[in-house]
């Protein structure tokens, strides 16, 4: 039950981001655009723009809550210890 509710929610927001980007893409002029991949599909929506260079980056970044890794405050005290 509360897959298939958090499947909509996400099903839902994608779908009025797809809707409405070309829109306000086009109402602003913008000349890049930005979306972060966090938000499932968005990405899909640069696609409908024909006269438009659209360049992926996917940025990720492996979280570890085991502790068997180091973590970026482990990184940035070993960076001010050197």
């Amino acid at each position: 039950m509360l897959l298939k509710f958090a499947l909509r929610l996400v099903m839902s927001q994608t779908e009025a981001i797809l809707k409405s980007l070309p829109a306000i893409v086009q109402a602003n002029r913008v000349d890049a655009l930005l979306l972060d991949t966090i938000q499932f599909y968005a990405e899909l929506g640069p696609m409908q723009f024909r006269d438009a260079v659209n360049i992926h980056v996917s940025n990720a970044l492996h979280l570890d809550y085991s502790g068997l890794y180091a973590t970026p405050s482990v990184w940035l005290a070993a960076r001010d210890d050197a």
